[in-house]
């Protein structure tokens, strides 16, 4: 592992991974940018997978901007589970209103 490319990888992952978008945004929408985000990070993903191969200790030098990826990754994370469970319940609204009439 080359610390130097950890860490140049690390930083590129970190600014194409955008601040998740307020919770109340459409559900929709939010998919549409987390599918645009994956895909920018798709290849950043693998190679640092690469680099950690073996160990996957990051560098100190490195700890800050990593903790700070770890972090939105989270926040993603849990928008994502918001837009999830808000599609259910307007799927499950849309099948009562059909069921009533």
């Amino acid at each position: 592992m080359a610390p130097d490319d950890m860490g140049r990888t690390i930083l590129a992952l970190l600014a194409v991974t955008p601040e998740p978008p307020p919770a109340d945004s459409d559900p929709g929408e939010i998919a549409e940018q987390a599918e645009r985000m994956l895909a920018a990070r798709a290849a950043l993903c693998h190679e640092l997978e690469v680099l950690g191969e073996g160990d996957r200790i990051v560098p100190a030098t490195h700890s800050v901007p990593y903790a700070a990826l770890i972090d939105r990754n989270a926040r993603w994370s849990a928008c994502l589970q918001h837009a999830r469970h808000e599609l259910g319940q307007r799927l499950g609204a849309g099948r009562r209103v059909r069921r009533a009439y």
